[in-house]
């Protein structure tokens, strides 16, 4: 009996102290567990992070810290093609601010040699064979060239002056180039046919599509060329505008919230750069001072980088764009071109600017 009961005791022994071992083991196993999922949690953080950070990957180019003058201006902004792709340019409707600033780009005798096509929001892609041939040389009637930038999505938009000017301006310039240097100016707009809109379900999977910046059929500035983009201000903005450029082909329904149906023709990106780092966004800025006592110059327009930079209300705008053009706050270059109010007085495009604009007044 005393034989047996020591048996059992040494057997209840052993297996409390293989509970306990075991019991040990498991929870340095549960350690472990929670140890190398906190680890794959922080790698899958970091990996997001870093993946989000090059997201908005920008291009390196070397401006001074300010630049003054028109031609100092414009030799900069042309030196930036050296480093990107694309140097997207900002406008404000009608500005003639703007409007010099980008004749002056064109006309400089050194910018065929860093870009050949201009990217511009203010014409429809559907007349884009028509933009050719006007651009190209050919004489084109004006009651014919004018459905260029009076049948965008916008309507009566681009009906300032200085939109018929730089159309007329880019010709003048191919009048002097060799064949295999002429600038190709794209419409940036998507196709609408106002002839076979009716309602507003009609209008709107064009305007939708404006959300996507130089959205355009069959036309596109293949990987490795240059270009020269303009889009009216608010439309160019880091990080979308690069990463919407740098993308292929989409379809809407790969674009969750979107109001299309499913069979909506495929979205087509005039812009195919290599990455985020090839796009170079350049805001202009007329009025107050956005740098106020930080930044002051005798000498105007002054082109200022903005990495790392604030305004003057503490506004990080460095984070929507790589450089701005600031023209001043005087009358001169505040002004826009006025619009002649007699091609709306009791004539038919001013009752089709009035039919259009009822479509889409709530956007």
């Amino acid at each position: 009996m005393h034989r047996h009961s020591k048996e059992q005791s040494n057997w209840a022994t052993s297996f409390v102290v293989f509970s306990l071992l075991a019991c040990l083991f498991i929870a340095g196993l549960v350690a472990f567990v929670i140890v190398i999922g906190r680890h794959v949690a922080n790698r899958i953080e970091a990996t997001a992070g870093t993946q989000q950070a090059s997201d908005d990957l920008r291009p390196h180019v070397p401006l001074p810290s300010a630049t003054t003058g028109w031609d100092n201006v414009v030799a900069n902004l042309l030196s930036a093609f050296e480093h990107a792709d694309i140097v997207a340019l900002e406008e404000t409707r009608g500005s003639k601010a703007d409007s010099e600033l980008r004749l002056r780009l064109i006309r400089d005798p050194d910018f065929p040699f860093r870009a050949n096509s201009i990217i511009v929001e203010f014409a429809n892609s559907l007349h884009q064979s028509l933009l050719d041939r006007y651009i190209g040389g050919e004489d084109i009637p004006m009651e014919l060239l004018r459905q260029v930038w009076q049948d965008t999505t916008q309507a009566g938009a681009w009906d300032s002056p200085v939109y018929a000017e730089f159309f007329a301006a880019v010709r003048d310039v191919n009048r002097s180039l060799p064949a295999l240097r002429r600038l190709r100016v794209i419409a940036g707009d998507p196709p609408v046919d106002w002839a076979r809109v009716q309602t507003t379900a009609e209008i709107e999977p064009f305007l939708v599509r404006r959300r996507f910046p130089v959205s355009v059929d069959h036309v596109a500035v293949t990987t490795g060329q240059k270009a020269l983009v303009i889009y009216s201000d608010g439309r160019l903005r880091r990080p979308r505008f690069p990463l919407w450029a740098a993308g292929g082909n989409a379809r809407v329904e790969e674009h969750p919230g979107i109001p299309l149906p499913v069979t909506a023709p495929p979205i087509f990106r005039a812009l195919q750069v290599s990455g985020p780092a090839r796009v170079f966004v350049v805001r202009t800025i007329a009025g107050a001072n956005p740098f106020g006592d930080v930044l002051q110059a005798t000498k105007l327009p002054l082109l200022v980088p903005l990495a790392g930079m604030h305004s003057t209300g503490d506004v990080k705008i460095g984070d929507d764009a790589d450089a701005c053009v600031y023209f001043g706050d005087s009358p001169d270059v505040t002004a826009k071109a006025s619009v002649d109010p007699a091609i709306y007085h009791d004539t038919p495009y001013g009752t089709e600017v009035a039919r259009r604009s009822a479509f889409y007044s709530g956007h």
